[in-house]
């Protein structure tokens, strides 16, 4: 399929900016930034992106809904002098999953896995072939295990638990129960894991229950001090020893909070573990973890009213931010869209 890249016209953009940057930003009644991303392109659902190589090129696999039979197709795109350009279309993947399925990337690259209610299917990313498919589970969340050797779902024995399933053949490895005392505090459904490295996992569920499980040992510590009431959201610093979740970022090693910062749905770290990037409706937040500080606010609004920040994909140097954003569909189907965003434009722009 061949597609072209809307490159946003500043002009036309400033006009939507306008209203934007009008009004104060919901977090903290500060303005927002006025930027535009690189480039804005429509996608259609699933799809997921990661950057390959040196922060040039992007991998983009989407399903491809002008076929009669509907595949997911993986497509390259480069990244030169802030213009983005399509390098075509390399293969398929058959079977092609539900529109509503996740897809997510193995952190080598080597693997798809895509998750619906129906079943989860792995893919090998170079040829697109399916690996295995097995049943699938109750709730969305596949998080893989740094090595790519296997990743974790919700079991289907029961929402308390998650599957270990090995990425080569779909066996499950090990189910890991958390939260002994699930049945005594109500709503204890697990909502997520987010591995540290190879042996060490967090896990948050509903109840405010949270934890980290070391696999090794088989020992699972208590870390409820690491959220406020309520929250749903929890991701690990990529080699590091930091949880962030909706509004603060928490020291393990310490178990003491270190900084705040306001609210956000979503959280997203650089590959480098230097910062954060918050989203919550249209609106994001850039969050220099080293400085403590929020640097920056912006939104997606400018693509249109109703563009909810859905994925956040960092490039390896943290200089750009791959962002997908799609309106609800309620009574119109939905509408997805891939946009590029030069971090050190807006970095520059809130200097100003």
């Amino acid at each position: 399929m061949k597609r072209l890249i809307i490159l946003v016209s500043i002009c036309a953009l400033s006009v939507r900016l306008t209203t934007v940057v009008a009004q104060p930003t919901l977090q903290d009644n500060l303005p927002l930034v006025s930027v535009v991303p690189i480039s804005v392109q429509p996608v259609d659902l699933p799809s997921t992106v990661r950057w390959a190589g040196d922060s040039d090129q992007l991998e983009l696999i989407e399903a491809n809904r002008e076929q009669a039979e509907p595949q997911l197709q993986l497509e390259t795109w480069t990244l030169s002098e802030d213009a983005v350009s399509s390098l075509g279309v390399s293969h398929g993947f058959q079977p092609t999953p539900d529109v509503g399925s996740i897809l997510a990337w193995s952190p080598d690259g080597t693997r798809l896995a895509a998750l619906s209610f129906e079943n989860i299917v792995v893919y090998e990313t170079a040829t697109g072939a399916p690996l295995f498919s097995r049943q699938g589970a109750p709730e969305y969340f596949l998080s893989w295990r740094p090595d790519s050797s296997q990743f974790a779902v919700i079991s289907l024995s029961d929402f308390f638990s998650f599957d270990l399933i090995d990425a080569v053949d779909g066996r499950t490895e090990r189910t890991y129960r958390l939260f002994a005392d699930a049945f005594t505090r109500a709503g204890s459904i697990l909502y997520n894991v987010t591995w540290g490295s190879e042996t060490e996992l967090a896990a948050i569920g509903a109840g405010d229950h949270r934890a980290v499980l070391n696999l090794e040992t088989n020992t699972e510590s208590n870390i409820d001090d690491c959220c406020t009431e309520g929250a749903y959201e929890l991701e690990w610093q990529p080699g590091g020893r930091l949880l962030a979740t909706h509004n603060q970022v928490y020291d393990l090693d310490s178990r003491q909070v270190v900084f705040t910062y306001p609210w956000h749905r979503q959280v997203y770290w650089s590959l480098d573990g230097h910062w954060l990037l918050g989203a919550v409706g249209t609106e994001l937040t850039l969050i220099s973890v080293s400085e403590q500080r929020v640097v920056a606010h912006f939104s997606t609004a400018a693509l249109g009213e109703d563009h909810i920040v859905r994925e956040v994909a960092w490039s390896p140097n943290a200089d750009h931010a791959a962002i997908f954003t799609a309106t609800p569909g309620i009574n119109t189907p939905s509408e997805s869209l891939l946009s590029i965003w030069d971090i050190g434009e807006l970095i520059s722009q809130a200097g100003q």
